[in-house]
């Protein structure tokens, strides 16, 4: 009987473990082969494409190529970080990547807040007020001021506006966890604006409390009031100071008023901050004129001569822009001027009003000009000419009308220095 050699028919181990490992290796090496092509491919694309010099997605500047480098640059290491910024920058199709990640965060991930923006479900952005304002300072300053004023038979007036923050009765509103102080703080500037003796404090959001949502009376994609809102203020303004000056007139209503309206979406700080990613809706962008149109007026921007008729007070630059982060607010006035004064030819009263104003203030320069003879305007961070006290005497004004959204942190220190006359 022939003898068989059993272990002859067995296996070797070591060939089993290397077919068993050569699918692997082959996806190894197909992984790695794909990964440094997409490196190649990628960087090949990203230096072979058309660099660009702004992200209108993201509203800014990008990077550049770097100069040729020096030893110095080399050493001290900022070479490679403007190579760095440049290939971040400069990446091919960044855009699609931004807004991959954007689309992960926000629809996957259910992020809600981008760069201290809240977004709500219908698309509303808001960032909260935390830091309180100092109002002892700001009530020192207006009560001295009031007081020299008042000897000259000057009155006062405070137009206080709310921001998104602080309209704590309509919606929506921004969760717990974002931190937001803004009613408390509009509630205690209120209070105690109306401590000063002969200031007459118009709270403006009693007239916007009205609204059913906040995007009636605000933009959604913006800081800033659209012109409903500007409407209410106008409205609640003119009906407040006319009961002390009825030579203003009656509040022009909405059948006297031509509304016109931009063609295109209007995307606000908020949506420069957080991308078009971020974006529900674009806003409508609207002014007011009056339909019989504006009293004949002269206008001087910063006192430069010659002066403008008052149709120059509505900017149409932005209307031609093709950008899609637009500036439409410049619309008004152009942008914020240090001064500008505007006079009727034929005067419907000789009240000589100083308004004194953030940009909260311009869309209610296109009606409230149409109930005084005379009317300057003043942006107190741009003014330098003299004190507010001084240009009040020197100008024969009888009214002063002040016009701030609650966030006053900036203001509080330039009216302590410009707004009264050094004792």
């Amino acid at each position: 009987m022939q003898n068989v050699n059993v272990d002859s028919h067995k296996q070797d181990p070591r060939s089993n473990r290397k077919r068993r490992n050569h699918p692997k290796i082959i996806l190894q090496l197909v992984l790695i082969l794909s990964f440094v092509a997409f490196l190649v491919g990628g960087a090949y694309l990203t230096l072979s494409s058309e660099k660009r010099d702004v992200s209108d997605m993201e509203n800014r500047k990008l990077a550049q190529s770097p100069d040729s480098p020096t030893f110095a640059h080399i050493m001290s290491g900022s070479y490679m970080k403007q190579t760095e910024s440049f290939v971040t920058d400069q990446i091919f199709n960044r855009d699609a990547w931004i807004s991959l990640n954007a689309f992960l965060n926000k629809d996957v991930f259910k992020q809600t807040v981008k760069n201290g923006i809240y977004v709500s479900d219908d698309g509303t952005m808001e960032s909260p007020m935390k830091e309180s304002i100092d109002t002892d300072t700001l009530v020192n300053d207006l009560t001295t001021f009031t007081s020299r004023l008042e000897e000259r038979g000057t009155e006062v007036y405070f137009g206080l506006a709310p921001n998104k923050a602080s309209m704590a009765s309509v919606e929506p509103h921004m969760p717990d966890y974002m931190g937001n102080e803004a009613p408390r703080i509009y509630k205690t500037v209120r209070d105690q604006l109306t401590t000063v003796p002969g200031l007459n404090v118009m709270d403006y959001r009693k007239s916007l409390n009205e609204a059913q949502q906040l995007s009636d009376v605000f933009f959604k994609t913006d800081y800033h009031w659209n012109m409903n809102g500007a409407y209410a203020a106008y409205a609640q303004t003119v009906n407040t100071m006319s009961k002390d000056h009825p030579e203003m007139g009656l509040t022009l209503k909405p059948n006297q008023l031509r509304t016109k309206t931009h063609e295109q979406p209007y995307y606000g700080s908020y949506a420069r901050s957080t991308t078009l990613q971020y974006v529900k809706d674009g806003d409508t962008f609207e002014w007011m004129v009056p339909k019989e149109g504006f009293t004949p007026s002269s206008v001087c921007f910063n006192r430069a001569t010659p002066c403008k008729p008052i149709t120059s007070i509505i900017n149409k630059k932005p209307l031609k822009s093709e950008e899609t982060y637009t500036e439409m607010y410049s619309l008004f006035l152009h942008r914020n001027w240090p001064i500008v004064t505007m006079d009727q030819e034929q005067p419907i009263n000789d009240t000589r009003t100083l308004i004194l104003k953030d940009s909260y203030a311009n869309p209610m320069l296109t009606l409230l000009p149409e109930h005084f003879g005379h009317v300057s305007v003043i942006d107190v961070r741009h003014f330098d000419e003299s004190s507010i006290e001084s240009y009040v005497t020197e100008n024969d004004i009888d009214v002063v009308l002040f016009i701030h959204n609650v966030n006053l942190n900036e203001f509080v220190n330039l009216y302590h220095e410009k707004l009264n006359e050094p004792t």
